[in-house]
């Protein structure tokens, strides 16, 4: 018994480690005849930017869990607006969400459109199709600018933006998603009733 636990974890840190591997011998594809500027947008926050109270999501967007969380989210959102700081942190694993990573680039490109929250929630509700086409479509439903945003989708400008945060999330540890960490302490259950708990304690501290 105690060998087939070992074989196991062994099979298990063989996947992890060529995962990495993958995501670390990934380069942006070709951008073609796309062209898109290097703009620096700072990533926005929810809520209170002056709030102690800080909550970090590590997610992937094409993550079953992460979507299934995601109203959790919303709804912890409303409650507490701008008694929260709340930070969406791109995590795309690659290895197994191949459209992860593409689908992080478009929330950035929305984001130099101002509608990064935005761009999140329709991608989540359309997690069934996450496609270049789609994501742009995505785009034209929240009435941003398709052009500009095809062009920054395809040019692979945000490639380095998404993988800037992947780096951040291995440097924390962070080994799933979705990850959520308030006040630095990882939030092990995201059931809302759960969540509002934690959240409500470290309002009080």
């Amino acid at each position: 018994m105690a060998k087939k636990k070992y074989t196991k974890w062994i099979v298990l840190a063989v996947i992890v480690v060529l995962g990495y591997l993958a995501y670390v011998a990934y380069q942006p594809p070709d951008a073609g005849d796309y062209d898109y500027p290097l703009i620096d947008t700072p990533k926005p926050v929810f809520g209170n930017e002056n709030s102690e109270v800080v909550i970090l999501e590590y997610g992937d967007i094409q993550c079953p869990a992460c979507r299934a969380a995601h109203p959790v989210i919303n709804q912890i959102k409303t409650e507490f607006e701008d008694r929260i700081q709340f930070q969406f942190i791109h995590t795309p694993l690659r290895s197994i969400h191949p459209r992860a990573q593409k689908a992080a680039e478009a929330a950035e490109c929305a984001n130099d459109q101002g509608q990064f929250f935005e761009y999140i929630d329709i991608a989540y509700e359309n997690q069934h199709n996450l496609g270049d086409s789609a994501l742009i479509s995505y785009a034209g439903e929240l009435g941003l600018d398709t052009v500009s945003f095809e062009n920054c989708l395809k040019s692979g400008a945000k490639f380095s933006v998404v993988n800037q945060d992947y780096n951040r999330a291995l440097q924390n540890g962070v080994q799933s998603t979705p990850t959520f960490v308030v006040n630095g302490e990882v939030v092990s259950n995201w059931q809302y009733q759960n969540f509002r708990q934690v959240i409500l304690e470290a309002l009080e501290a």
